[in-house]
């Protein structure tokens, strides 16, 4: 038996959602970050499948997103580099703001960058 033990994506994501979030949420990027740590679960489902296709988590992005109306929202940009071949693909999720409450938008789905 192997007595290294592999870490777990998940925990790889929440630690580096955290790292970025470490306030008391006090801007929208952090509340953003913190709903989708504790409220979306299916970023982490996404982590250990991404993990078996040899992906790691690299980077978390945050930007101001187009919204219409009165609604303030943000783009979550998840950036996921193959561990072999380091080809980065990028997904992101839009989360709204606006309210005491944050909400995903539209779920997670393929980024290409500006």
């Amino acid at each position: 038996m192997n007595s290294r033990q592999e870490p777990d994506p998940r925990e790889a994501v929440l630690g580096q959602i955290m790292g970025l979030a470490a306030s008391s949420g006090g801007t929208d990027q952090h509340r953003a970050l913190t709903y989708l740590a504790v409220r979306y679960p299916l970023l982490f489902k996404r982590a250990t499948e991404r993990d078996a296709q040899g992906f790691t988590l690299s980077s978390v992005q945050i930007r101001a997103a187009p919204a219409g109306g009165h609604r303030s929202m943000v783009d979550v940009i998840f950036a996921w580099t193959h561990r072999t071949t380091g080809i980065t693909d990028q997904e992101r999720v839009p989360v709204d703001v606006t309210g005491l409450f944050p909400f995903v938008v539209t779920e997670l789905s393929p980024y290409i960058g500006r």
